[in-house]
């Protein structure tokens, strides 16, 4: 994996001379969006860029939702008292890169109507499908897949140069070998009701298709912020990027009627350093430590930051609010002896794995580069509508019980309205050719497994992100609150009787010869004991209008300031059915023309 050389200071002396320019634009956060960002700046302006990273060059190879300290901040949830108070991991990546360098590489953008749901919270400025198709293009170089690789294609994955991107910096491909339960999951999963979608980029990503991933074919490694728009900035004076360093404050000039950010506090050891800004400043920190970084400078919710020690600045109640993300929770099946090809192989023969590590240094295809099937699923495909009236009457019911900002309340009306018209994907439903290790049921050494996970996408759950003290070393407050309402309970049963019904179709079924999750009957129990997160977290700091809670304007200006952006995944005001780094690499990339326009 290329990692060019770059303007990276991080001695004593580096960070003192990091600290004694005076930039026009500061960047907090050398994640996905902040690298994106800084390099489409550099492109358009002529701008001295500083930016603060937390964490380090470094090469994640495929190690995907990894959450050792070399790669990940390790935070886990607050204790969810629905599933009997577990912690649940949540990886954020801590790298250049942030955390394009551990997802899972999924490439799925969102659809038509999701994002055009946008202008119903007040916000213009061309964030709606259109606005944001041109963005997602100029990201990506799809390379176009086997015409023949997918059961029922008619055409070649990403064929579609209309909406596809063919010039851009991440590296996109399709799976170039499948196992042997691939083709069958797909036959299988359209007996049980499932449609096939043959262009899932078009702004309808609806039914089964060849997922696209991250992937460079060349070379067959992940194609991230680091390998995509790093090497714009290499050698450049103007951009100039700080590695572990922690921002711990944004500083303001208070004496004006909206703040204006000067500058950045900032920590490496012991050492406390400050460095200014000319122009703008913007956090790129991500959904968890953006709201994080703004409570802990002054902005949010006054009666917490006082709780906390803390001045409060600029009182805006819905900092940390509205955190959103979807669900998952696994299956599994033993596969009869002798099983059909699966990642199981590489763990279970030594010679297998040793002739597929070849062909993947030698070709970059293989076993080693397989990657998972996705499909998203409207609850019309699966159940009745008068159970869908039914599941919408109570969780009205629940919502009409419950005070809700204004935000929320549109919210919930667009979900309402998706949900009974199937116009978006209500459940994700995914293919891992292999075992799931640590699941209750028992599993046997030596053996074959396929697994197929369930990701609710749109749970109507709103948790949130706060400080847990005045303290930016400390981790911040992760609370979901993932199972507060009956759809969630409900969708999350229906996704694990769907993968069973699948399971249980041919010719998927003659390979299976017993479930091994969940274990029993008590879906409950199991749900309470395997439910995790999908880890696209949205939401904590979102693009409204200010009427409405929002946190930043439609020029991902923070309300109250006239030079402090927010510039990732927390802007995004509600989630969709999709994995969010398309969206995320397109923002930052509109963000950029925002920028200079301004």
């Amino acid at each position: 994996l290329y990692l060019p050389e770059i303007s990276c200071y991080k001695s004593d002396i580096a960070t003192s001379y990091f600290a004694s320019f005076q930039y026009d634009i500061l960047i907090t956060g050398g994640g996905t969006a902040g690298i994106t960002l800084a390099s489409r700046l550099f492109e358009l302006s002529p701008y001295k860029i500083g930016i603060i990273e937390a964490g380090e060059l470094v090469n994640p190879g495929q190690n995907s939702l990894v959450d050792t300290p070399a790669l990940s901040w390790g935070f886990n949830t607050s204790p969810q008292a629905q599933i009997s108070g577990r912690n649940l991991s949540y990886p954020r990546g801590k790298m250049v890169g942030g955390s394009s360098g551990i997802n899972s590489m999924a490439w799925v953008r969102p659809t038509r109507n999701e994002l055009d749901s946008w202008s119903s919270f007040g916000i213009s400025n061309g964030w709606d499908w259109q606005g944001l198709l041109a963005y997602m293009k100029r990201t990506e170089n799809v390379t176009i897949g086997n015409s023949s690789s997918f059961p029922g294609s008619k055409y070649p994955s990403g064929y579609d140069s209309l909406v596809e991107g063919r010039a851009g910096p991440v590296q996109i491909s399709y799976n170039n070998v499948f196992s042997g339960v691939q083709v069958p999951f797909v036959e299988s999963f359209l007996q049980a009701g499932g449609i096939l979608n043959g262009n899932p980029d078009n702004g309808n990503n609806i039914g089964i298709f060849n997922g696209a991933h991250s992937v460079d074919p060349e070379t067959g490694n992940r194609s991230y912020a680091t390998t995509a728009y790093l090497p714009t900035l290499q050698q450049n004076p103007n951009i100039v990027l700080l590695l572990k360093a922690m921002v711990t404050r944004i500083i303001f000039d208070e004496t004006s009627p909206n703040l204006k950010a000067t500058g950045l506090k900032y920590v490496i050891g012991n050492d406390t350093y400050t460095v200014s800004a000319k122009r703008e400043v913007i956090i790129s920190a991500g959904s968890v430590q953006t709201p994080q970084l703004l409570e802990l400078s002054g902005i949010g919710n006054a009666s917490l930051l006082q709780a906390m020690g803390i001045r409060p600045i600029l009182d805006i109640p819905t900092v940390g609010e509205n955190f959103q993300d979807h669900l998952s929770v696994p299956t599994s099946f033993l596969l009869h002896d002798p099983p059909p090809s699966t990642l199981d192989e590489l763990n279970n023969n030594a010679s297998f794995a040793e002739q597929q590590l070849q062909q993947y240094l030698v070709n970059h295809t293989g076993f080693y580069t397989m990657l998972p099937t996705y499909s998203y699923h409207p609850l019309q495909q699966f159940i009745s509508d008068a159970d869908i009236n039914e599941l919408i009457s109570v969780t009205q019911r629940e919502i009409s019980e419950r005070k809700l900002s204004r935000l929320q309340k549109l919210q919930y009306e667009l979900q309402i309205e998706w949900l009974q018209t199937g116009i978006a994907g209500q459940l994700e439903i995914a293919l891992f050719p292999g075992g799931i290790p640590d699941l209750p049921g028992a599993t046997v050494a030596g053996k074959s497994y396929v697994s197929i996970v369930s990701f609710p996408q749109h749970p109507f759950s709103r948790g949130s992100v706060h400080i847990a003290s005045y303290n930016p070393l400390d981790a911040p407050i992760i609370d979901p609150d993932i199972l507060n309402f009956t759809f969630n309970h409900y969708v999350l049963n229906l996704g694990l009787t769907l993968c069973s019904r699948i399971a249980s179709e041919a010719p998927l079924s003659n390979l299976i010869k017993v479930t091994t999750n969940p274990p029993n009957n008590d879906l409950s129990s199991y749900i309470s004991s395997t439910i995790n997160m999908e880890y696209n977290g949205i939401g904590t700091t979102a693009l409204a209008s200010q009427e409405l809670g929002g946190v930043v304007n439609d020029n991902l200006l923070v309300y109250g300031t006239l030079n402090l952006r927010i510039v990732d995944a927390s802007i995004i005001p509600i989630h969709m059915a999709t994995h969010i780094q398309t969206l995320v690499y397109a923002v930052a990339l509109k963000a950029a023309d925002i920028i200079i326009s301004s």
